[in-house]
Order: structure tokens, then sequence, then C-alpha cells
């Protein structure tokens, strides 16, 4: 019985049918799987330098308030308040 269902042409053709089904179902999720990694690994990329950008352009932004803040202060200064330390 059991010689007679290896030999089967039936038997044969569902098995091969059912094994090209399943390497195909794990190929394309394998495939997804890896464009889905790539596309989340750009989208992450992409994303870390817009903060990067925001971030810096704040700081750019704090460094210029400041500097103009020193910019000011340095303007009213006169020699004479350079030789007090107790002015300055």
């Amino acid at each position: 019985m059991i010689a007679l269902l290896q030999r089967s042409l039936k038997t044969r053709v569902t098995l091969f049918t059912l094994s090209i089904f399943v390497i195909s179902i794990w190929a394309l999720a394998f495939y997804a799987s890896r464009v889905l990694r790539e596309d989340m690994e750009r989208l992450l990329g992409e994303q870390q330098y817009s903060i990067v950008s925001l971030l810096a352009a704040n700081i750019n932004q704090e460094l210029g308030d400041r500097l103009s803040a020193l910019e000011k202060v340095v303007e009213r200064l006169t020699p004479a308040m350079l030789g007090d330390a107790a002015i300055m």
C-alpha cells in the first residue's frame, strides 16, 4: 500500500504542487520582509536627518541670539569700565 502511494502519479503531482506553493510563499515573504526593512531604514534615516536639521537650526538661532546680546553689551562698554572689576 505504501509503495502504491509513493508511486502514484496523483500523489507525486500533489506533493510537487504543494512544495512549489510553499516555496513560492516563503520566497514572497522573504522578499517582502527585505523590501520593508530597506524602506524602514530609509525612512528612519530621513526622519533622523530631519530631526537633527531642526535641532541644529534651533541651536544656531539660539547662538545667534546670544551673540547679538553679547554685541549689544560690548557696545555699551567703555574703556573706564574695562579697568573696574566691580562694574564688570
